[in-house]
């Protein structure tokens, strides 16, 4: 049985905070502590139909994402941002449905204390 990729590219990540694993550790459950919090955003955008707030909050996970090399969640915000940005709400639906999991995917698999 093929599952699916690990969510963190872990090499890349400690290059960009220069082997410093601690500081990754730190990162990375601040990531885990706020994410919730930028779905609820997410989800509440897409309710209101709001393209600009829906916008900032994909490019701030985005954000987010990339400095901790979480590849999958990082190409899904990006997509969202920029289909915020035309009102492509069916995509921004599919998309927020891809989000959820893979967050879920990173909770189940990206351990802090492992790294």
């Amino acid at each position: 049985m093929q599952g699916r990729p690990f969510p963190m590219n872990v090499e890349k990540a400690m290059k960009m905070v220069g082997g410093d694993k601690e500081l990754l550790k730190e990162l990375l459950e601040l990531f885990l502590s706020d994410y919730p919090a930028k779905v609820s955003q997410i989800r509440e955008a897409m309710e209101r139909r709001d393209k600009k707030t829906l916008q900032e909050v994909a490019h701030a996970l985005k954000g987010a994402c990339a400095n901790l090399a979480l590849e999958g969640v990082y190409e899904l915000s990006l997509k969202m941002e920029k289909e915020a940005k035309e009102g492509n709400w069916e995509v921004i639906e599919e998309l927020y449905k891809e989000l959820v999991e893979e967050l879920g995917e990173i909770e189940k698999k990206v351990n802090p204390s492992t790294l």
